[in-house]
């Protein structure tokens, strides 16, 4: 059986490659949630690290700000 790979991993992993200061970023504790490949649909190893995302206010939309959106979203 493969050696667990440790969280702190995944979430130095995930910053070196897409944490961009004020657009992506990666907290230096992110939930990890790893995924085993009978639960993912293509077979892939891996896990989701969780990431902060900078959105504006002039991005938001009349949908956004609509009933399914709140229902969805709230």
């Amino acid at each position: 059986m493969p050696t667990q790979i440790p969280k702190y991993a995944y979430r130095a992993a995930a910053h070196r490659k897409y944490h961009d200061e004020g657009t992506i970023e990666i907290d230096d504790l992110a939930k990890v949630s790893r995924i085993t490949p009978s639960e993912s649909t293509d077979g892939a190893h891996g896990a989701y690290v969780q990431a902060w995302v900078w959105v504006y206010d002039d991005d938001i939309t009349k949908d956004d700000r609509g009933a399914e959106a709140r229902k969805r979203f709230s």
